[in-house]
């Protein structure tokens, strides 16, 4: 495996470890949202928390397309032109 393979898979790792952490922590300012009102109710104050996981699930998707893409260029698009 050649470096610049090496370092494209771990940068793609790495944003991937990022989006997961992000995604699952609990503190995270998405879920911070949500406060109690008097009556010990929770007050949604953002946009409803479905419409919040299909936007982070739109934003994933593309940047699994993007990865899968790129990852098809360097292996089959270079090696027909012979640039590899």
């Amino acid at each position: 495996m050649s470096l610049a393979t090496r370092i494209y898979l771990a940068r793609f790792y790495q944003v991937l470890a990022f989006a997961a952490v992000f995604v699952l922590n609990p503190l995270n300012p998405l879920v911070a949202l949500a406060q109690e009102d008097s009556e010990g109710g929770v007050v949604e104050t953002g946009p409803p928390w479905t419409y919040q996981m299909a936007k982070i699930t739109l934003a994933m998707l593309l940047l699994l397309g993007l990865a899968i893409g790129a990852i098809y260029y360097r292996l089959i698009v270079r090696r027909r032109r012979g640039d590899a």
